[in-house]
């Protein structure tokens, strides 16, 4: 029989096994999902996102109907790429402006493209809006999410700076268990 050279009770071994059984059970899954791997749980496929845009509209080469179109880079958690997109309607009334249009963000691992809708209050120059993720390809393929986008202080120049937050959610096959 093996004698280990430094004396180890028997209470301590099984402590030990249980607590490695406890960490096994309670470390949540990793799935791949865009740029990083993501920490989800064995219940669904979510994940929390949040970053910065940095957005320079174009209103002279646009093929949007309202001429209004917008690109930019996106960094963050999990999207880290460019953005582009079009804006194709708005509506006025006496309090705010809303513009409704698509968007792309295009990364290394696939893009997310989604129905965007942006209000601009009255009086005043902030922005915010959401972006529905609807598709997406490679790594995105099943993704579907929301992006919050604001302007954390009116623009000053001819970048302009948003923040985001919202989440992805990666639908499973439909024959997955």
């Amino acid at each position: 029989m093996f004698t280990h050279p430094i004396p180890i009770k028997h209470s301590t071994v099984i402590a030990l096994i249980i607590f490695s059984a406890l960490l096994t059970v309670a470390l949540p899954a990793h799935r791949a999902f865009g740029q990083q791997q993501l920490t989800l749980s064995d219940h669904d496929d979510h994940a929390d996102i949040n970053g910065h845009m940095s957005i320079t509209y174009d209103t002279t080469s646009c093929a949007s109907v309202i001429h209004l179109c917008a690109s930019g880079s996106v960094t963050g958690k999990y999207l880290n790429g460019i953005i582009s997109g079009q804006l194709d309607s708005l509506t006025q009334n006496s309090h705010e402006t809303v513009f409704t249009g698509v968007a792309t963000i295009h990364t290394k691992k696939g893009d997310l493209s989604g129905i965007l809708n942006i209000v601009q209050p009255k009086p005043g120059d902030v922005i915010h809006g959401t972006l529905t993720f609807t598709s997406g390809t490679k790594a995105f393929q099943k993704t579907r999410g929301l992006i919050r986008i604001y302007e954390p202080t009116a623009a000053t120049g001819s970048v302009q700076s948003y923040l985001y937050s919202g989440y992805l959610n990666h639908a499973p096959d439909q024959n997955d268990d």
